[in-house]
C-alpha cells in the first residue's frame, strides 16, 4: 500500500515535472518563478546524460518494481501520448523513435519556458 502510493507520488511528480511548461500558458506566474522552471529542465536533461540516458525519478522507480527494467518511465506511462503522434509521423513504436520523441517534447517544454522568461 504504502509503495503503491510512493510510486503514484513519483509519477505525479514526474509527469508534472514534464507538462508543467505548458501551464505558463494559463497561470501567471510570478516573474521568479520562471527562473526554476528553466533551471529544472535543466538539471533534468544533464542528469539523464550523467545515468546512462535515465532519470533518477525513473531508476527510483525501477528498483522498486514499478517499472520494468527493459523499459522508461516514457514508453510505460506516456505512450498514450507519444504513439498517436508517432503514428501520425509513421513511425514505428521503438526505443530510438521514442528518444527522437522525448527530446522534440523537452525542446518544446526549453522553448516556451524561454518565452515566458525572457518575453
Amino acid at each position: 500500500m504504502i509503495l503503491t502510493i510512493l510510486n503514484w507520488s513519483l509519477t505525479i511528480l514526474h509527469l508534472f515535472l514534464i507538462f508543467s511548461p505548458i501551464s505558463l500558458f494559463f497561470i501567471n506566474y510570478p516573474r521568479w518563478i520562471h527562473k526554476y522552471f528553466l533551471l529544472i529542465p535543466i538539471l533534468i536533461v544533464t542528469h539523464w546524460k550523467l545515468l546512462a540516458n535515465q532519470c533518477l525519478l525513473t531508476i527510483f522507480q525501477k528498483n522498486l518494481g514499478f517499472i520494468d527494467d527493459n523499459a522508461n518511465f516514457s514508453s510505460t506511462y506516456l505512450k498514450w501520448f507519444y504513439e498517436p503522434i508517432m503514428k501520425l509521423f509513421q513511425m514505428k513504436w521503438n526505443d530510438e523513435n521514442l528518444d527522437i520523441f522525448i527530446d522534440l517534447h523537452w525542446l518544446i517544454n526549453f522553448l516556451i519556458i524561454w518565452y515566458f522568461t525572457f518575453f
